[in-house]
C-alpha cells in the first residue's frame, strides 16, 4: 500500500505528487506534475482593469491602490493584520469604505452591503466557512441557492425543480461528494468548501472575492479549486481576486501578485511567475517593516 511506503521512506523522498496521488488519486497527481503552468503575458499596456482602486480607505485600511483585470487571477498576500481581509470585506459591503475611490468595469463603486455588491456583480467567498458560510442543517442544494432564491420564485411560488436542477449542475461541475440530499454539515470539509463555490458561481459573478478558498481542505481539493479558479479567469474571462495567507497557493493559482502590510498596498504588481515562495515572504516582511500600524 502507498501508505506503508510513505512509513517506511524518509521525508525527504517522498514528493507531493505521491501524497496528492495517496489522497486524491491518479488523475489529481497526474495533472499537479504534468501542468506546468506557462508564464502568462504581462497586462497590455493599453488594457482597461475592471476593478481599479485608489487610496481606498475602510476602519480597517489605510490606503489601498491596485488594478486587477479580466481574464486574470489577482493574488492578494500579505501578514496577518495586514488588511488582506478587509480589503475584501470592504469591496463586498461588509465594511464601511471611509476614502479613496473604487471604480468597476469604468463605473464609480461603493457598496453599501453585499447584496448590493452582488447586483452589481461582485461575490465573497468568506474565509470562516463553519461561522459565516454554510448553514449547517440545510441540504446541499439549498445551501447553494440561497442568495439567488428569488430567481427560482414566481408569484410566490418556489420552483423546486429548477432551484434543485440549478444546484445540481453547479454540484456536479465542482464534482461535490457525499449525501447532498442530506445536511451540509455532513459532508466533508473539502465538500462543504465546494458547496460554497457553487454558491458563488449561482450568483454569477463578474468580480469574484475568495479569503482563503482552500482553508480546511485536503491536498487534492484545494488543486481542483486551483484548476477552478483559473478556467474561470482564462476560459470565461472572469476577474478573481484570491486572499491567501500561504506563499505555495497564490504563487500557483495567481497571474498577479500584489503585498499588503499595515493596511496599505501601494499597487505594484509581480508576476506569479517570477516569485518564489522565500521571495514573496520577503516583499511582505520587507513591506510590513515600512511605516506603522493602522
Amino acid at each position: 500500500m502507498a501508505i506503508s511506503t510513505f512509513e517506511a521512506s524518509p521525508v525527504a523522498e517522498v514528493d507531493r505528487a505521491a501524497v496528492v496521488e495517496a489522497i486524491a488519486g491518479e488523475e489529481a497527481a497526474t495533472h499537479m506534475t504534468t501542468r506546468a503552468r506557462p508564464a502568462v503575458p504581462a497586462v497590455p499596456a493599453d488594457a482597461e482593469p475592471s476593478l481599479r482602486v485608489r487610496d481606498l480607505r475602510t476602519p480597517s485600511l489605510a490606503g489601498v491602490t491596485l488594478d486587477a483585470y479580466p481574464g486574470r487571477v489577482l493574488g492578494v498576500y500579505g501578514l496577518i493584520g495586514s488588511g488582506r481581509t478587509e480589503f475584501l470585506r470592504g469591496l463586498v459591503g461588509l465594511d464601511r469604505i471611509d476614502g479613496g475611490r473604487v471604480e468597476l468595469y469604468g463605473e464609480p463603486y461603493r457598496p453599501r452591503s453585499p447584496a448590493h455588491a452582488r447586483r452589481a456583480g461582485v461575490v465573497y467567498l468568506t474565509g470562516e466557512r463553519k461561522i459565516d458560510g454554510i448553514v449547517p442543517q440545510l441540504d446541499c442544494a439549498t445551501n447553494v441557492v440561497l442568495p439567488v432564491l428569488s430567481t427560482f420564485t414566481r408569484f410566490g411560488v418556489l420552483d423546486r425543480r429548477a432551484m434543485a436542477d440549478r444546484a445540481a449542475r453547479l454540484m456536479d461541475q465542482l464534482r461535490v461528494r457525499g449525501n447532498r440530499a442530506a445536511p451540509v454539515v455532513g459532508l466533508s470539509g473539502g465538500n462543504q468548501q465546494k458547496v460554497l463555490l457553487a454558491r458563488t458561481l449561482a450568483q454569477e459573478p463578474r468580480l469574484l472575492l475568495l479569503d482563503e478558498p482552500t482553508k480546511g481542505v485536503d491536498i487534492g481539493v484545494k488543486d481542483e479549486i486551483h484548476r477552478l479558479l483559473r478556467r474561470l479567469a482564462a476560459d470565461e474571462g472572469m476577474t478573481v481576486i484570491v486572499v491567501s495567507s500561504e506563499e505555495e497557493e497564490i504563487l500557483d493559482v495567481a497571474d498577479d501578485v500584489v503585498t499588503f502590510a499595515h493596511g496599505r498596498c501601494d499597487g505594484v504588481t509581480r508576476p506569479a511567475s517570477e516569485l518564489s515562495p522565500a521571495a514573496l515572504r520577503h516583499t511582505a516582511w520587507t513591506d510590513s517593516t515600512k511605516g506603522t500600524n493602522v
